[in-house]
């Protein structure tokens, strides 16, 4: 595959998708889309998924992924730049996070914002934006462990923690 970063794993993208909180009517940004995972899972529940990356092999990568659904538009680009020109959307997955307080801000208005971020110093830009913009929530630190095989038994090999930061409007 080649795309730096990892797709976003099973568990934490479970529990996105709970703090989404996701409707049908819903229109979702999927800003940092990467391989498509979050898109092609939240495709599922909501009316439309506009996936946003900035790297061409990220979109090819998720337009191999999401071949078939007919609720996901990708659109390669900057975030900041492109986010002006989306007529509406009511919710945001963040899981790019290139010029993170810029998109923040423009996406500011949405029901409900989920970032999730591999190192703190990011979370913590998140959270005080969040802060700033009055429209933080919570933060979550989410450990995962899983098992394998240990000499006839079970082991538990932890996976690098996420930071999730959930903001909104409401």
């Amino acid at each position: 595959m080649g795309l730096r970063g990892v797709p976003t794993k099973e568990e934490v993208l479970a529990i996105a998708l709970f703090k989404l909180a996701l409707k049908g009517d819903d229109i979702v940004l999927d800003i940092g889309c990467g391989t498509g995972t979050v898109s092609l899972a939240v495709s599922n529940y909501v009316k439309k998924v506009v996936a946003i990356d900035r790297r061409r092999e990220a979109i090819d990568v998720a337009s191999a992924k999401i071949r078939g659904s007919e609720n996901i538009e990708l659109m390669e680009g900057e975030a900041k730049d492109l986010i002006p020109e989306i007529k509406s959307f009511n919710k945001a997955f963040v899981g790019g996070t290139g010029g993170l307080e810029d998109v923040l801000k423009l996406i500011r208005r949405c029901e409900t914002i989920v970032v999730n971020a591999a190192r703190i110093e990011v979370a913590s830009q998140a959270v005080e934006t969040m802060k700033d913009l009055r429209i933080f929530k919570e933060a979550l630190i989410i450990n995962v462990s899983k098992s394998y095989d240990l000499a006839g038994g079970i082991a538990f090999r932890s996976l690098n923690p996420v930071f999730m930061v959930v903001g909104g409007c409401l």
